[in-house]
């Protein structure tokens, strides 16, 4: 009986685990994504400094919640995304022409 009573509270704290990284998951993505989409929407109005500002804000987010993604995302999605997300500066500073670009796919990265 103790050993059932074991099984049901390890099942109930990894259900509880899972579905709690689930919604950090879902929360950081999505603020992430709106902070991306503020960022562009600054640049292409004209205000690359706020843009810049917003973006390195995010950068900085993600490069601190990111470790806690690997335990739930696959390694080489994540990759993909840190990769992208860290184009974005860069990008903006030198007026590249594949900006555009880069905003889409590091927001369809977003879409786990």
């Amino acid at each position: 009986m103790q050993r059932v009573k074991l099984c049901i509270v390890l099942l109930s704290l990894t259900f509880l685990a899972s579905l709690s990284g689930m919604f950090f998951i879902t929360y950081h993505c999505n603020e992430l994504s709106g902070d991306i989409t503020k960022a562009r929407d600054a640049y292409y109005s004209g205000d690359k400094e706020t843009a810049l500002a917003i973006m390195e804000t995010a950068v900085s987010e993600w490069n601190r919640d990111c470790r806690a993604f690997s335990c739930f995302v696959k390694g080489e999605k994540l990759m993909e995304l840190n990769s992208s997300v860290s184009r974005l500066i860069p990008f903006m500073e030198s007026d590249n022409d594949e900006l555009s670009a880069e905003f889409m796919t590091t927001l369809s990265h977003l879409e786990l």
